[in-house]
């Protein structure tokens, strides 16, 4: 079981199965992030640069990124590792 460490943050000890089970998601949470994601993009393609305030947009685009970028990580992720889990098993049904 996982055991939380004593930290400014919070964070555990894992084992490799839990971390492993952790970073899978399941379809539902899949969809989900994939229409976030959808909708971050769309968002970030309609963002326009104003001469007026270069640095709101910098902002803008860079806090859009992160989010792009976050969620795109958990979906890779996640992908890795099912991948990982199907070679695993499929090995060792031969």
């Amino acid at each position: 079981m996982a055991q939380l460490c004593p930290n400014l943050f919070s964070s555990y000890i894992l084992t490799e199965q839990e971390e492993l089970e952790g970073q899978l998601l399941n379809s539902n949470q899949k969809a989900v992030l994939r229409t976030k994601r959808s909708e971050i993009a769309a968002e970030k393609l309609l963002l326009s640069f104003d001469v007026n305030s270069p640095g709101e947009y910098a902002q803008t685009e860079a806090y859009l990124r992160g989010q792009l970028d976050a969620i795109t990580w958990l979906l890779d992720t996640s992908d890795d590792v099912e991948f990982r889990v199907k070679s695993k098993n499929a090995a060792s049904n031969n």
